[in-house]
């Protein structure tokens, strides 16, 4: 007789670090105490009206019930044609299904790609659901990290040194979280090179692709070669780039023998995404006005990356770290040595009520780094920063 129990890998698995202390920061605010959210990466901006507006009408209009299991054909379709506005890549609405968000694409992925006791390379320090979700999944999880010197890239020979016989992806997040690191060229084409000849797939993740700093060019694995396209899983979502966090609405662009795949799982998951939210976003994702407003946020980030910049420079205490090249996050490593992020951030919020992330949840390679996001109002940035340089500049036994 079997006693009542759990699945082990959930055991022995805790929470996602990020969102249990998003969830704690929210219960703080709800008691009436001011922090200074500087952990977060639920942009400050209201999604755009003319979003707002269609998604609205599209619920009153009665697209209330289910919808095709792959997404409604014509938001693929609508994707498709942003995908080709954005990245100059062709797809076909075949080769695109419709997501809660990019956590539930990376779990199809993963669980349609990989059995139990199969290993993935994921390259670090990277958003901690991509290791620790595998690893809830059974998964054996292998990381190659960058280091501050390389920009958080790490080296091609590096990765090549993990791949096994069990090896069946490689999993990449550009521009990264935390990092806001972006690869050259030709680091996507050995890297391509490298899983076309052991056979490995390339699992993109790519959400944050359109809040670049200026002057800064994405390069996509999937752009390298028609080869390179059809071993690349793409992830992405809405809740970046049109600040739509809440609505949960993401997608997968792979070959359409992949998504094929991809679909039986989604289908015993979530049957299909919010039919009015698709049917919403397909009427305007398109539109000079939704494109207008986005490019509005991303000026705006580009602002906060200059203002974040020239604050840490005024530390008397000197901060290492790469301006970010994307995304809304910087990774900095203060100047004390061996300390423990944990306890350091701790010590921050308890002491200036202002919060970041230790960066050891970001993998082994983030040990001696905290994260700090821009996606905050001017004021949080200005104040948040500002406490914590002085808790940076005053505490010399940490």
């Amino acid at each position: 007789m079997h006693n009542l129990g759990f699945n082990h890998n959930i055991l022995k698995s805790g929470y996602s670090p990020t969102v249990a202390l998003g969830d704690d920061i929210r219960k703080l605010t709800r008691q009436g105490i001011e922090v200074f959210p500087l952990h977060t990466g639920d942009p400050d901006f209201d999604t755009p009206e003319i979003i707002k507006a269609s998604i609205s009408k599209a619920l009153f209009d009665g697209h209330n019930h289910y919808s095709d299991s792959q997404g409604l054909l014509v938001f693929r379709t609508a994707i498709c044609k942003e995908i080709k506005r954005i990245k100059d890549l062709e797809y076909k609405a075949q080769e695109i299904l419709v997501t809660i968000g990019a956590i539930h694409a990376y779990f199809l992925s993963l669980k349609t790609l990989l059995n139990q006791g199969d290993e993935i390379i994921v390259l670090t320090p990277s958003w901690p659901t991509h290791v620790k979700l595998a690893e809830v999944l059974g998964i054996i999880v292998h990381e190659v990290g960058g280091t501050l010197e390389t920009g958080f890239i790490p080296d091609i020979h590096s990765i090549e040194e993990k791949v096994t016989n069990k090896t069946k992806a490689i999993v990449i997040n550009y521009p990264s979280n935390p990092t806001g690191a972006l690869p050259n060229k030709e680091f996507l084409q050995e890297l391509t090179d490298l899983c076309l000849k052991k056979r490995l797939y390339i699992i993109s993740d790519e959400v944050y692709e359109t809040i670049l700093d200026e002057n800064v060019r994405m390069e996509y694995p999937s752009a390298i070669s028609e080869s390179a396209k059809t071993i690349t899983i793409s992830i992405n979502s809405f809740s970046k780039s049109h600040s739509l966090t809440g609505h949960r609405v993401g997608y997968v662009a792979a070959d359409a023998k992949v998504i094929k795949q991809l679909k039986k799982v989604s289908q015993f998951s979530i049957t299909n995404a919010p039919t009015f939210i698709q049917k919403g976003l397909s009427d305007v994702i398109g539109l000079s006005q939704t494109h207008e407003s986005c490019s509005t946020m991303v000026s705006k980030y580009q602002e906060r990356n200059l203002l974040v910049d020239e604050l840490l420079k005024s530390s008397d205490r000197p901060i290492a770290y790469k301006k970010p090249k994307g995304g809304f996050y910087y990774f900095i490593q203060p100047s004390f040595k061996h300390i423990n992020v944990e306890v350091y951030c701790q010590k921050l919020l308890k002491k200036t009520s202002v919060v970041m992330v230790p960066g050891n949840v970001y993998g082994s390679s983030g040990n001696q780094f905290i994260r700090m996001t821009f996606a905050a109002s001017n004021h949080q940035i200005k104040e948040g920063i500002t406490r914590f340089l002085e808790f940076h500049n005053s505490n010399i036994s940490l």
